[in-house]
C-alpha cells in the first residue's frame, strides 16, 4: 500500500488532533463549518473566486504565476472545488491529505512562500466580507473566528509540504555541492595522469609534517626519484607510451611503499616520496626495493616491452630545514645518482 502524505508528515489520528488543537478547532466548530457553507460559500463562491483572481492578476508579483486565460479558468475551477470542501470534515485524513497536496503544487510552480501566505490572507478576508449582515452578532463573530482558524489550518498544512520540499531540495543541493567539492578536492590532490599525489598536495603534506618532525624531534625522509632516459622513451615510442610508462612506474612504487608513505608527481618524470616518522636507514631500504622492482622487468605497453630504470636521492629532515632546503638536498642527491651511472639511489 502506497504511503500517503499524512503518513509521511505524521498526521495519523493523534497527529491530526494535535494540529487541530494548535488552531483551537474542536467538534463544536463543525456546526460553524456548515454555517459557513450555508451562508457564504454556496451563495457567493463564484464572486469570491472572481474577486480573488482579479486581485492576483492585478499584482505583477502574482500574475506571472497564473498564466494565460486557459490556465486562469483551470485555476478558478480548482479553487472553487477547494472552497466547496473548506472546513468540511476537517478532522479527517482526506481533508489533511488534500491540503498537503496543495503545498506540493505551489512549491512545484515556484510560488514564493510570502506570496503564498498573502493569497491565503486575501481569501480569508473575502470569506469574512461575504458573511451576511443579517446574522446574529454572536453567530457572525463565531463565524469570523472559524474562518480565521480553518484558513490557518489549511495554510499550515500546505506550508508543511511546501517547506519540506524546499528543505529536501536544499539538502539535495548541499549534497551535490559537497560531492562536487570532493571531486574538485580529489582533482587538486591527485595528479590526473599517473594517479600519484599532486605537487600541491605534496607541499601541503610537507607544510604539516616538517614542523611536526622538528617539534617532536622525529625523523622524516623525502626522496626524489627520476626516470632514466625518459626522453628517449618518448622519442622512440611516442608520448602515449611514455604516459603509460609513468603510470606503470607509479604503480610499482606504490607496491613497495607503505600506506603511510606518500608518492606525488613533482614534475615531468620526477616523483617526490615522503616518509613520515621514518629513519634514513629505513628510507634507503624502501628506495632500493622500489628501484629493484622497477628495473626487474620491462613494462608491457600494448604488447610493447619497455625497459625502465630510475635514479633517486633520499635525505632526512634536519634542524633548521625548510621545505625548499629538504627538497633541494633530495634533488641534488638524485642528480648525483644520475652522474654515477643511473639506476641507483644516493643518500
Amino acid at each position: 500500500m502506497q504511503a500517503t502524505l499524512c503518513d509521511k508528515y505524521g498526521f495519523d489520528g493523534t497527529g491530526r488532533q494535535h494540529r487541530l488543537q494548535v488552531f483551537g478547532l474542536s467538534d463544536a466548530d463543525k456546526l460553524l463549518s456548515l454555517l459557513l457553507h450555508d451562508t457564504v460559500i454556496k451563495e457567493y463562491k463564484h464572486n469570491i473566486i472572481e474577486q480573488f483572481y482579479d486581485f492576483l492578476l492585478s499584482q505583477p508579483e502574482t500574475s506571472v504565476f497564473i498564466g494565460g486565460v486557459g490556465q486562469v479558468e483551470r485555476l478558478k475551477k480548482a479553487h472553487t472545488q477547494y472552497l466547496e470542501t473548506l472546513g468540511i470534515d476537517y478532522d479527517q485524513e482526506i481533508y489533511f491529505e488534500y491540503r498537503l497536496q496543495i503545498g506540493l503544487v505551489h512549491e512545484r510552480i515556484g510560488l514564493p512562500l510570502s506570496l503564498y501566505q498573502a493569497a491565503y490572507r486575501l481569501l480569508q478576508q473575502l470569506l469574512i466580507s461575504y458573511i451576511p449582515t443579517g446574522l446574529v452578532k454572536e453567530d457572525k463573530d463565531n463565524l469570523v473566528q472559524f474562518i480565521i482558524k480553518i484558513s490557518g489550518l489549511d495554510m499550515s498544512l500546505a506550508t508543511d509540504t511546501y517547506y519540506s520540499i524546499q528543505v529536501d531540495n536544499l539538502t539535495s543541493s548541499i549534497v551535490s555541492l559537497r560531492h562536487e567539492e570532493q571531486k574538485l578536492s580529489y582533482k587538486v590532490k591527485q595528479d590526473t595522469l599517473t594517479g600519484a599525489a599532486s605537487r600541491e598536495y605534496l607541499m601541503d603534506v610537507l607544510e604539516r609534517e616538517l614542523p611536526l618532525s622538528l617539534q617532536e624531534n622525529t625523523s622524516m625522509c623525502v626522496a626524489m626519484v627520476d626516470l632514466d632516459y625518459f626522453k628517449q622513451i618518448n622519442d622512440n615510442y611516442g608520448h602515449l607510451v611514455g604516459d603509460e610508462v609513468l603510470k606503470g612506474v607509479v604503480g610499482r612504487i606504490k607496491a613497495r611503499i607503505s600506506k603511510l608513505d606518500i608518492i606525488g608527481r613533482y614534475g615531468g618524470e620526477e616523483f617526490l616520496l615522503i616518509f613520515p616518522k621514518t629513519k634514513i636507514e629505513t628510507a634507503i631500504k624502501i628506495l632500493e626495493r622500489v628501484r629493484e622492482h622497477i628495473a626487474a622487468s620491462a613494462m608491457n605497453v600494448d604488447e610493447l616491452l619497455v625497459s625502465v630504470t630510475v635514479s633517486g636521492g633520499v635525505t632526512c629532515s634536519q634542524k633548521n630545514d625548510t621545505i625548499a632546503s629538504l627538497i633541494e638536498r633530495a634533488d641534488n642527491l638524485m642528480y648525483q645518482a644520475k652522474n654515477k651511472g643511473r639506476n641507483r639511489i644516493e643518500s
